[in-house]
C-alpha cells in the first residue's frame, strides 16, 4: 500500500512541476482557476504525505533510544504533517467538487485527481491504524 502511495506521490510531484513549468514559460492554462487550485492542493497533500513517510522512516530507522522515556520533540513535530495533509485534502476535495463541471480538464487529469484522493485515503487509513494522526500518547 505504501509503495502504491509512493507512486501516486511521484506522479503528483510531476503534476506540480508541470504546472510550475507551464507558468514559467508563460503558457495559458486551459482549465479554470478553481480546478488548478484543486489539483495543486491535492498534489501538495500527496507530496507532503510522502515527506511524512520519509520522515517517519528516518526517525524509526535511526536512533530510537529517545523513545524509551518520552516521545521526542522531533517526532511530535513530525505528527503535524498528517493533520496538514488531511486539511489540504479536504480543501482539494471541496474545490474539486465545486470545479468538476466546466473545468476544462481532460479525462486523464480527472482520473489522476481521483487517484490522488484514493492515495490520501490510504495514507489516512495507515496513519489511523498506527495512531499517527494527531498526538495519541
Amino acid at each position: 500500500m505504501l509503495l502504491a502511495f509512493t507512486l501516486i506521490a511521484v506522479s503528483a510531484l510531476v503534476v506540480l512541476l508541470t504546472g510550475l513549468g507551464r507558468r514559467l514559460l508563460g503558457r495559458a492554462a486551459s482549465t479554470t482557476a478553481r480546478w488548478r487550485l484543486a489539483r495543486s492542493l491535492a498534489a501538495g497533500a500527496v507530496v507532503l504525505g510522502l515527506a511524512f513517510l520519509i520522515g517517519l522512516a528516518v526517525v524509526l530507522l535511526g536512533d530510537t533510544s529517545g523513545f524509551l522515556y518520552q516521545v521526542p520533540t522531533g517526532f511530535r513535530g513530525l505528527l503535524v504533517l498528517p493533520v496538514v495533509v488531511l486539511l489540504m485534502a479536504v480543501g482539494a476535495l471541496v474545490f474539486t467538487v465545486r470545479g468538476w463541471r466546466g473545468s476544462g480538464a481532460g479525462l486523464a487529469a480527472r482520473i489522476h485527481q481521483v487517484v490522488a484522493f484514493i492515495g490520501v485515503a490510504a495514507l489516512t487509513w495507515f496513519g489511523w491504524q498506527w495512531n499517527l494522526i494527531g498526538w495519541h500518547f
